[in-house]
């Protein structure tokens, strides 16, 4: 399956999930009616809730009372054992109790799945005509399903989805998704779309399994990111160029190089020396352009400069500087990737050689001009003698 499928599915996921997780405002007529009431009697409504699937449930309702003698009446909301208790005239609980009144309003909140309301004219020995509505307000869950269940399954397809969709445009890859993990999820929506099921029940296994299959989902996207992220990172090690800066040794004279090493150009090589780079004759060698700046360095290629040689340089007083950072900067041949490094230049690991055993170039300098002036002095003295005889 390829990337375009994989972000159809999850989109296709993130809709449910939305869906899911949203709630319908509804609001329903359950009585709107005009009825007589006879003397000593009284009329029940009767209503049962689907409170699983109903968030927020309230009853509101208006009644008005009318007669030739009296116009009063009681209206009652009440729950079944109430209702029962109330019948066989002992004190029942009522959720509502009107009182004895004309007329009348109410609104409760409603935490019943199977109540009356009552309509009492039994105190009375009048027919009364009585008007009445009654509304329930409720949010209703998607489906009108367990909304416990429901919004557990649509929180975590909704995040799983949304997650999914960022990671997977962002990475831009071609890479499977692993086989189990599509039925995995299709099994939790028909688990969670199945009303069927104990709410109370459904309620814990969507959530545990939707939780495994959301961790399992984030940790196939975090596995997927780390061997994009290693490929990305194996071709442009094959690729990009690599700049070196490192002290070479022939005999006793020692060389600064500079060196291509990767198999791509480099570019605006830029190096900085600190301390700065100097020679036992004071020149600083940090400071050539060479060693400022090169605008095009070429894969495998190598450039370097006599530095000084081992005798003079360690043997210098004061001493030299052994240690030196040199920081690196440049970018591949297109210009779109930038390198930085630090090399640490360390001198002092050559400084227990054999360069105090050889003699240097000045030291060759030195002797000659001492056999030149030897030779001379002969010389005149030769001429010398020569002259007295």
């Amino acid at each position: 399956m390829k990337l375009k499928w994989h972000l159809i599915f999850l989109f296709f996921l993130f809709i449910i999930g939305f869906a899911a997780a949203t709630v319908q405002r509804t609001e329903e007529t359950l009585v709107k009616d005009s009825f007589q009431v006879d003397p000593s009697n009284y009329k029940a409504f009767e209503f049962r809730f689907d409170l699983q699937s109903m968030i927020g449930t309230r009853l509101a309702g208006s009644f008005l009372a009318q007669g030739n003698n009296s116009k009063d009446i009681e209206v009652y909301v009440m729950d079944e054992y109430a209702l029962i208790n109330w019948k066989n005239g002992f004190q029942a609980k009522s959720i509502f109790d009107s009182g004895r009144v004309s007329a009348g309003v109410f609104d409760t909140a409603m935490d019943k799945d199977h109540f009356y309301v009552i309509v009492d004219n039994s105190f009375s020995d009048s027919v009364k005509n009585v008007s009445l509505r009654l509304d329930a307000t409720f949010d209703k869950a998607f489906l009108g399903l367990s909304y416990y269940s429901i919004f557990v399954l649509g929180a975590l397809i909704f995040a799983g989805a949304f997650y999914g969709i960022i990671v997977f445009y962002g990475t831009k890859t071609q890479m499977e998704i692993r086989d189990w993990l599509i039925p995995a999820i299709v099994l939790i929506l028909l688990v969670g779309f199945s009303w069927f099921f104990n709410p109370n029940v459904l309620t814990l296994i969507t959530g545990l399994v939707s939780l495994v299959v959301a961790v399992s989902t984030f940790e196939n996207i975090r596995l997927t990111r780390k061997t994009v992220e290693e490929m990305k990172a194996t071709r442009i090690s094959q690729t990009r160029p690599h700049v070196i800066v490192d002290l070479e040794l022939e005999n006793f004279l020692m060389f600064l190089a500079l060196r291509n090493i990767g198999n791509g150009v480099a570019r605006d090589v830029v190096l900085n020396f600190d301390p700065p780079l100097g020679n036992s004759q004071g020149m600083v060698v940090s400071e050539m352009p060479l060693f400022k700046k090169v605008d095009y360095f070429a894969p495998d290629k190598k450039i370097r400069t006599l530095f000084d040689s081992g005798i003079s340089y360690f043997g210098a007083s004061p001493k030299l500087p052994r240690v030196f950072n040199v920081s690196l900067s440049y970018v591949d041949d297109e210009k779109k990737e930038k390198y930085e490094e630090v090399i640490k230049l360390d001198l002092s690991i050559y400084e227990s050689l054999h360069f105090t055993t050889k003699k240097d170039m000045n030291d060759l300098v030195k002797e000659t001009d001492a056999i030149k002036k030897t030779l001379e002095r002969i010389e005149r003295n030769l001429r010398a003698d020569h002259s007295r005889n």
